[in-house]
């Protein structure tokens, strides 16, 4: 019998209190709390929930670094979850042997464990070591007539790199952050299995997968939202093989897309067949003069499961003085596994530009939303650009970066364009897709393999800066919230930049640096953006504590707006035809702070770590070209 056996049927105002009850009786039936995120809107129904031996005595053994053999017992955590998942889901919820006995719930939830493995890989490459945990399992779902509605299978596998507990003569691994995190992915896919089977059409939520019966989560052209437009119904998933929808959405909602306007254009896509699909790309074409302000026209999606979805944004912000025109605009679907592929879809969308002047901006009035475009013959193979826009987190309290996600476009399609970076050497990891395994993948996994001596690396960075009392500093991943202690410290992410040993490794921080830690009194010393990893160049958007500005005028960060015009042409100082890193520093130094006092009245004082001359060896690193007066490469 389950551990769970003797909890009584509560409500959910009930559940928000059981911390303190569980606190107080030491009841054998309270869950751990798991912060999941939104499940949407609660059904109100009454539900019990039967969770299998097979899930609480899940577990697997594995090796530490010093050779001892040790459990790794998982099923509990993943129960709490299921149990938190179910009562955020239903008014009430009762669990076996409990419940009123004159009346029965109005469904059963019935939830197996048919597989699970964890795995480590003691590379010694690295101070963290990967590890990959996958649980797979089912979730009957019945009504009150034992009439089974939907049994779909659920599965998951993360990826994350793991490391030695900071304790002396310690062994063991961290591993609660992974399991807890897979935990969270099997019960987030759990609850949209039980709102695609009892509401039909019901969206699911951003973490989840939506099975191959029916796409609750891609609405149809009459439910599209306001200010969006949808490609036809007859796109709706379904079928074997891969399917996707296509919206447009507009700030003003018009549907018709302006000079100055923010604009995104999101693919929904889902694997409804029965093989994996892998390598899977959305392309966007169409109309050239369009098509070509988007700083990237092909996004990787990456494998998908059977019964995946996953969703991404080809983003722009239309030029002031873009010609009125229709433009057409064509989505082709790509992968390599040989899983069938649906027709291209078009859209066709009326363009028109804005009557009056540009905004005023800190740097001029023109826009930097326009890719620019790059000298031909001008390749550099051993270079490489990783782009991260952590602007939403999985915890929706915690701040968010609003254009962090553009920007991160924007500076992977400069640097691609004007850095003679081919795009197969370019990552831009956003949102949902800037988890800390995400970036440890990028950062530890891709990147090695393919650096030479000579290489040049530029990781960009937006979004927010955790600074402990010591002044030790941590990025904040997508999966990391307002937690430190799930940051990626900065110490580590350069020590692992440093052993690459390339040529030229330039660090670019843009956002908010905000204190962690301590109990409000605590004096916190500055930010200790130098960790001592020689050979690394930094460029930090703001010294000390702080937002950096992100205007609504802008639509960027302050910084990036201007690091963007620097590499465009405008920190070519010598007039070479080259912006080097330390012509690129000593621009954003005078730029930016004069734009955050004069256009919008705040201090904002970017900073080089360490200072960098133009006239230096470091500082004439060669970043982008932008005329073809010099033929060095730097």
């Amino acid at each position: 019998m389950s551990r769970y056996s003797t909890q009584t049927s509560v409500t959910a105002d009930t559940r928000a209190r059981l911390p303190l009850i569980c606190l107080l009786l030491f009841t054998v039936g309270c869950a751990r709390h798991i912060d999941l995120p939104d499940v949407g809107p609660q059904l109100p129904y009454s539900a019990k929930l039967e969770i299998a031996p097979s899930v609480a005595g899940a577990a697997s053994q594995y090796t530490d670094s010093c050779g001892h053999l040790f459990d790794l017992r998982y099923g509990t955590v993943v129960e709490d979850a299921l149990i938190e998942a179910t009562h955020r889901m239903f008014k009430t919820v009762s669990m076996e042997g409990s419940g009123p006995k004159d009346s029965a719930p109005a469904y059963v939830i019935k939830v197996d464990l048919t597989y699970s493995k964890f795995t480590l890989k003691q590379d010694n490459l690295y101070d963290r070591v990967p590890a990959e945990l996958t649980l797979s399992g089912s979730a009957k779902i019945q009504d009150q007539s034992g009439k089974v509605l939907r049994e779909p299978e659920i599965q998951v596998t993360r990826q994350e790199r793991v490391r030695i507990e900071p304790l002396q003569k310690n062994c063991n691994y961290i591993l609660d952050p992974l399991v807890k995190d897979a935990a969270i992915e099997f019960a987030t896919k759990y609850t949209n299995e039980l709102r695609a089977a009892l509401v039909p059409g019901a969206p699911t939520t951003a973490a989840g997968a939506v099975g191959p019966q029916e796409a609750p989560g891609l609405p149809s052209q009459p439910g599209a939202s306001p200010g969006t437009q949808a490609s036809p119904p007859d796109v709706r998933l379904g079928g074997g093989g891969l399917s996707f929808k296509t919206t447009v959405l507009d700030e003003n909602g018009n549907l018709v897309l302006e000079g100055g306007e923010r604009v995104k254009l999101r693919v929904d896509i889902v694997n409804a067949g029965m093989m994996v699909a892998r390598d899977v790309a959305v392309t966007l074409t169409g109309t050239p003069s369009f098509v070509t302000q988007f700083p990237a026209t092909t996004l990787p999606i990456g494998p998908l499961q059977p019964g995946e979805s996953r969703s991404v944004e080809f983003a722009t912000t239309v030029p002031q003085t873009f010609p009125e025109q229709q433009a057409e605009l064509i989505f082709t679907l790509s992968e390599s596994s040989g899983v069938p592929l649906p027709p291209r879809r078009t859209l066709d969308v009326a363009v028109r530009a804005t009557v009056g002047s540009a905004p005023k901006t800190g740097a001029g009035a023109d826009s930097v939303d326009q890719l620019p475009t790059g000298l031909s013959g001008f390749h550099r193979p051993n270079a490489y650009v990783v782009a991260i826009g952590a602007g939403t987190l999985r915890d929706q309290k915690a701040s968010v970066r609003k254009f962090a996600g553009p920007d991160a476009d924007l500076v992977a399609g400069y640097f691609g364009a004007l850095g003679g970076i081919p795009p197969e050497n370019v990552r831009v990891l956003k949102d949902r897709g800037a988890s800390r395994p995400d970036i440890e993948e990028a950062l530890l996994d891709w990147l090695p393999g393919r650096i030479t001596p000579e290489s040049l690396i530029v990781v960009y960075y937006s979004g927010q800066a955790l600074v402990a009392p010591s002044g030790e500093v941590a990025l904040v991943p997508y999966d990391a919230g307002k937690s430190f202690a799930k940051g990626y410290l900065l110490k580590d992410l350069q020590a692992e930049l440093a052993k690459l040993k390339a040529r030229t490794v330039l660090l670019v921080v843009d956002g908010s640096v905000v204190k962690a830690g301590g109990d409000g009194k605590t004096k916190h010393k500055a930010p200790q953006w130098d960790t001592g990893s020689a050979g690394i160049m930094r460029l930090i958007g703001s010294s000390g504590f702080g937002s950096g500005l992100e205007p609504d005028q802008l639509k960027h960060g302050l910084f990036t707006y201007n690091l963007l015009r620097g590499i465009r042409k405008d920190a070519d100082s010598n007039g070479d035809g080259e912006v080097t890193v330390g012509e690129l520093s000593a621009y954003l130094a005078e730029t930016v702070p004069g734009a955050a006092k004069s256009d919008f009245g705040q201090e904002q004082h970017p900073q080089s770590v360490p200072p960098v001359s133009p006239s230096s060896k470091a500082g004439m690193a060669l970043l982008t070209k932008t005329t073809s007066g010099s033929s060095s490469i730097r």
